[in-house]
């Protein structure tokens, strides 16, 4: 090749070692971005893994989000009933403290009968009773029956 290369002018010998030089680059070029063009994928699929994982657990967040909010709304509909339960049942424990006390009002002998279980549960003999709430022994008895038995 040098005989070759001798033989011709130095310029056409000049401009063919140029021109190999040039090639040598160009395929150094070529195989350095072909082999970065393999690292960028590798990067680019590895990158794509990631997100899908990503991706994946946004959805599963966004379903338990989704499950969480129906239970916490059909929690709410119980506790709003469990609210309208306690008014209604006010209302009525209202009503029938109300009527106790007509009762009460109407009968002053029930107030009497009361006092008596009282005093029978606080341990008072009979004729105490029949004084303090002016019963006969009769009733008194009968009371006292109806409260050991209770």
């Amino acid at each position: 090749m040098l005989e070759l290369i001798e033989s011709v002018s130095p310029v056409v010998a000049m401009m063919a070692i140029t021109l190999t030089v040039v090639a040598i680059v160009v395929a150094k070029i070529f195989f350095a971005t072909k082999h970065e063009v393999k690292q960028v994928r590798l990067e680019q699929q590895q990158i794509t893994s990631e997100l899908n994982t990503a991706f994946d657990v946004i959805k599963k967040l966004e379903q338990s989000t989704k499950s969480a909010r129906v239970a916490h709304d059909a929690l709410q509909l119980q506790l709003q009933e469990c609210v309208d339960m306690l008014a209604s049942n006010s209302e009525q424990i209202q009503s029938i403290q109300a009527h106790t006390q007509e009762i009460d009002q109407r009968d002053p002998q029930i107030k009497l009968y009361a006092k008596a279980s009282t005093l029978l549960a606080e341990g008072a003999n009979i004729d105490d009773i029949m004084a303090a709430c002016d019963l006969d022994r009769a009733e008194v008895e009968l009371l006292k029956n109806l409260h050991t038995n209770n």
